[in-house]
């Protein structure tokens, strides 16, 4: 740190990046870790049966397309567009379609059909606002330090397990102990509960964002950066383990070769391929044979495969900016995030594919 450089006491900022990373996948990991409360709202009398027997399909098509498309978007644009309308505005609509939604779930009349028309188009937006959060909070990470960007990774992954938290007690809520089959009524008051929980995690991700102008070293790094005295930024102001171990080792101080990158990708290919091999439940036969047949296995090959993502992850996020000509700089988060949830939208059909080639019809 230079002599004259302002510090980040407490890491205070460094933790409001962690904030900023736990709000960027929160979307995402809300709605689907609420798919029992869905798999009751939507057989409200009258319901579209294709939507309702293929409602987390539809979710992942539609979440990913939305995603994808926002971020070839910010591939092409976001250097004309401000850390507010990257950041902000999208934390704002996000914080507003999660309080939506909350209201939504003690409304318990509401039919299936219509339930799906108000949540496959939030789906989409949500889709495109999490596009422009990923962008927008590495590229306002970059202007820090690498740690910062880390920070943000890591952030991610503390919004899976929180939001994995919160939709337990939610179902434990829910069931209140009983095996009897759940009404709307019964999934109502958690469902509430958890979205509104999920949307006070956004209120404190803008609360943050807002903040960071007035702490020493949030304003010292943004007047580094000419952001405080551009005009169109005058108002500025989610796999755990890889992510920490991202931080340790050769690849913590200095960019990767892109060729052992492109190894360690691959690699993980074949922990992929052993899940095909564990002990599976199936509505048919699978067609396979299960050599790992003891419960223990899938979870450690489930270990690996969110350990080895979360570590591969973040390496790359880490190092991309140096990687850059500084006039470049400013597309890291868009072609970063568009390459990943590329990625994600292609693995969503294979995934699928493949689901429907091992079972017998």
């Amino acid at each position: 740190m230079a002599k004259d450089e302002v510090p980040d006491r407490y890491g205070i900022v460094y933790f409001i990046f962690v904030l900023l990373g736990t709000g960027t996948l929160l979307p995402w990991n809300v709605f689907l870790t609420e798919k029992e409360f869905y798999d009751v709202r939507l057989h409200v009398a009258p319901f579209n049966g294709y939507i309702t027997e293929n409602f987390m399909s539809l979710f992942c098509l539609i979440f990913n397309t939305a995603n994808l498309i926002a971020l070839g978007f910010l591939v092409k644009f976001q250097k004309h567009l401000s850390l507010r309308v990257l950041v902000l505005q999208p934390l704002v609509v996000t914080f507003i379609m999660l309080l939506s939604t909350a209201a939504l779930a003690v409304r318990t009349a509401i039919p299936g059909d219509l339930m799906a028309k108000l949540t496959l188009p939030s789906l989409a937006l949500m889709g495109m606002c999490m596009a422009f959060l990923q962008g927008g909070t590495m590229q306002l990470a970059s202007i820090f330090s690498i740690t910062h960007i880390r920070g943000v990774v890591s952030g991610i992954a503390v919004g899976g397990l929180v939001t994995s938290v919160l939709s337990f007690v939610s179902q434990l809520r829910a069931q209140g102990g009983g095996d009897a089959a759940q009404t709307a009524d019964d999934v109502a008051p958690a469902a509430f509960m958890y979205f509104s929980a999920s949307a006070a995690v956004i209120g404190m991700c803008i609360a943050s964002y807002w903040a960071i102008p007035w702490l020493p070293y949030g304003r010292y790094k943004l007047l580094l950066a000419g952001i405080i005295d551009d005009p169109k930024e005058r108002k500025i102001l989610g796999d755990f383990l890889g992510r920490f171990l991202s931080g340790y080792g050769p690849w913590s101080h200095g960019a990767p070769k892109p060729l052992s990158i492109f190894v360690y990708a691959l690699l993980r290919c074949g922990v992929a391929a052993a899940i095909l091999f564990c002990h599976l439940v199936t509505p048919t036969p699978w067609l396979l044979d299960e050599y790992l047949r003891q419960d223990y296995w899938p979870w450690g090959v489930i270990f690996m495969l969110g350990c080895t993502q979360g570590h591969l992850i973040s390496t790359i996020c880490m190092h991309a900016p140096s990687t850059l000509m500084p006039t470049e700089q400013s597309k890291y988060g868009p072609v970063t995030s568009f390459a990943i949830s590329a990625g994600c939208f292609v693995g969503s059909f294979v995934s699928i594919g493949l689901s429907s080639a091992f079972q017998a019809h």
